[in-house]
């Protein structure tokens, strides 16, 4: 995040520059909020923050490839898709930093998915605020440590009238004690593009 914040800065200078030379070299007059490129810097500024303080500190990054499947008739959850002892042969692994219909998924799909990953909490992290974020989520969204339900994160269907910043974050400090745990993330996505496309993180919130 510290070499996004950096290059968003000098990208944003060098769009000054041009603005100073002549005014119709950029139109910068509409930009307001998390939409626009000064956003986007202020977006990974933030995400900064989380990693390397003020506000937090990063305990892991999750795994860039998730287990992944399509649910189109919405059979995973009364099937457990989310429980640890999850039979996986019919799943397939996608990227959790890019869109899931630009990795082959069915383009254009309505309906629900699943991402899933295993992850290992170390003894040191015992007792401390643990959180997940999910930078870049598309869709309604449930989250399942261990197979239970922990959140849920509702979703406008008109995706421009939510939260630009298209971020989640869970507290996990009372599901997440040291030893593996299985995350598990059901989404519908309605008729656009949909999935995780940045990749998530842990980590400890400061006091």
């Amino acid at each position: 995040y510290q070499a996004a914040v950096q290059a968003g800065e000098r990208g944003l200078a060098w769009r000054d520059t041009l603005t100073q030379m002549h005014p119709t070299f950029t139109t910068t007059g509409l930009e307001r909020g998390d939409a626009w490129w000064p956003g986007e810097v202020d977006q990974y500024r933030n995400l900064l923050s989380l990693t390397e303080g003020p506000r937090g500190r990063l305990l892991q990054t999750l795994p860039l490839e998730w287990d992944f499947r399509t649910d189109p008739h919405d059979a995973g959850l009364h099937q457990g898709w989310g429980r640890p002892d999850l039979d996986l042969a019919t799943w397939r692994p996608l990227r959790t930093d890019l869109y899931m219909e630009v990795q082959g998924v069915t383009e254009n799909y309505d309906g629900f998915v699943w991402y899933r990953t295993d992850i290992e909490i170390n003894a040191n992290a015992e007792g401390q605020q643990i959180h997940v974020r999910f930078p870049g989520l598309f869709g309604k969204a449930w989250l399942y440590v261990d197979g239970y339900l922990v959140d849920h994160r509702p979703w406008r269907p008109m995706w421009w009238h939510n939260d630009y910043r298209f971020e989640w974050d869970v507290d996990l400090s009372e599901v997440l004690p040291p030893g593996r745990h299985t995350l598990a993330l059901r989404l519908h996505n309605e008729h656009h593009m949909g999935g995780m496309w940045r990749r998530p993180f842990l980590y400890a919130e400061s006091d």
